[in-house]
């Protein structure tokens, strides 16, 4: 619809889901110049600055937060931009547990219980969401 003017006025209805986070104790990757690019929090959430992506070989650039296995590889790593590569399954969320069979990199509740890890094979697990392109 136009008006007076020959402007084109329209409404859009738009929904959004918005995941309030109350991880009270987080876990910060920052880069270089001490900014804040990733967290990992102890209710299971993890906000990343950029993307999480899932393939057979994470070569991490340099300054990366690194996940390595028994033989020093690295198998998982979050890079100064906050973004996030795992070898193994996938960026998936929401797990009931977060008991790893393997060696890992492990973020607890105040319980003691495991919401976080990245496993030696670059298996991630969390009990809560995972943010992508968010504000750590």
């Amino acid at each position: 619809m136009n008006d007076t003017s020959g402007n084109l006025n329209y409404t859009e209805k738009l929904n959004y889901t918005v995941h309030l986070l109350e991880d009270t104790y987080r876990f910060y990757v920052k880069n270089e110049s001490g900014a804040n690019v990733t967290w990992l929090g102890n209710k299971g959430n993890v906000v990343l600055k950029g993307v999480c992506i899932s393939q057979p070989e994470c070569i991490a650039p340099e300054n990366s937060f690194r996940v390595k296995n028994s033989a020093s590889n690295t198998v998982a790593y979050i890079d100064s931009a906050g973004n996030m590569c795992i070898e193994s399954e996938g960026c998936s969320y929401k797990s009931e547990s977060c008991n790893p069979v393997n060696d890992a990199f492990i973020i607890k509740n105040e319980s003691k219980s495991n919401m976080i890890y990245i496993d030696d094979t670059g298996d991630l697990c969390l009990t809560g969401y995972l943010i992508q392109n968010g504000i750590p």
